[in-house]
């Protein structure tokens, strides 16, 4: 009865404070060994190597050794963060592998999948009207996410700025990976008003990742890149937007007039930063278009390298 149902989310609750705790203590272990080492290197740069010379010539070689060995850890422990909340998040949020079929779950990732499966993209003005809805994509595609236990306690202020970070980049790059893989995968259909909808549910979960971060409640009007690009007092949410890149670059290619008008976008094929798709990707992407002819896209596509 309901004692059982409150027995059980009392442990389900435990088992995630306890794995976050887990995790904050070993971003903690990394941040102090950073400290350490970053207290040693400023210490030979303002003349403590001159110092320690004129006592003992052994003593800046403890030191930087010392330092090493501190960077060395700090390194290993952020290592050790992201592949303990890589399992944390299979835990919690299942897995997806978009080549095969998909899972029957309750877990937030392989939902998702599923909703993307369904979705259809190749509207006309009457069917973007139903779909566009903010409710309609809430229900079927945010709160699967939003309700998720381990979500729930990190925007709840459970983790540490830098593991919630290191959980929003890892969920982020699976959602990257599910929506535009299926998409390609399933070879959907789109027109310009698909390519809008897929753009808005874009948008919809980038914000609620960086809602994740900053531990804020996620409004249907979202951020702009300026707002959440973070401040002195809060962990940026930089990274999370590049992990998006590649899906905001495809919806981008997705909303084109015409294949040619890629050609005079600022974007960057395969430079650094942010990723980029590839040039197969591209054309990939640029024939899901009804009303692109695969002639116009190979003139374009032809030239990317």
């Amino acid at each position: 009865g309901g004692y059982a149902r409150r027995r059980r989310r009392l442990t389900e609750e435990d088992k995630i404070l306890s794995e976050l705790c887990t995790l904050n203590g070993i971003h903690s272990a990394s941040a102090a060994c950073t400290s350490l080492s970053d207290l040693f290197a400023s210490y030979l740069e303002e003349g403590g190597a001159r110092q320690a010379e004129s006592s003992s010539s052994s003593s800046v070689s403890m030191i930087q050794t010392a330092r090493e060995e501190l960077s060395g850890s700090s390194r290993s422990y952020k290592s050790l963060l992201v592949d303990q909340a890589k399992q944390i998040i299979a835990g919690w949020c299942g897995t997806v592998d978009v080549r095969g079929p998909p899972k029957i779950s309750l877990f937030p990732l392989p939902r998702l999948h599923k909703f993307i499966l369904a979705e259809q993209y190749d509207l006309d003005n009457a069917s973007f009207i139903t779909a566009e809805s903010y409710d309609r994509i809430e229900a079927g595609l945010l709160l699967v996410l939003r309700q998720c236990p381990l979500i729930r306690e990190i925007m709840s202020g459970k983790a540490d700025g830098d593991v919630a970070l290191t959980v929003a980049q890892d969920l982020s790059a699976q959602i990257v990976d599910i929506i535009l893989g299926t998409v390609l995968k399933e070879r959907k259909r789109f027109t310009d008003l698909g390519a809008l909808l897929l753009s808005k549910q874009v948008r919809y979960l980038q914000d609620l990742m960086c809602a994740v971060v900053s531990g804020e409640a996620n409004p249907e009007g979202g951020a702009s890149e300026d707002d959440i690009a973070g401040s002195d007092d809060l962990i940026s949410t930089v990274p999370i937007l590049d992990k998006f890149e590649r899906l905001r670059e495809a919806t981008t290619i997705l909303q084109l007039e015409r294949p040619s008008d890629w050609s005079a976008m600022a974007y960057t094929v395969g430079g650094e930063g942010r990723d980029k798709l590839k040039p197969d990707e591209i054309k990939a992407v640029m024939l899901l278009r009804v009303d692109f002819s695969e002639d116009a896209v190979a003139a374009v596509c032809g030239g990317l390298k």
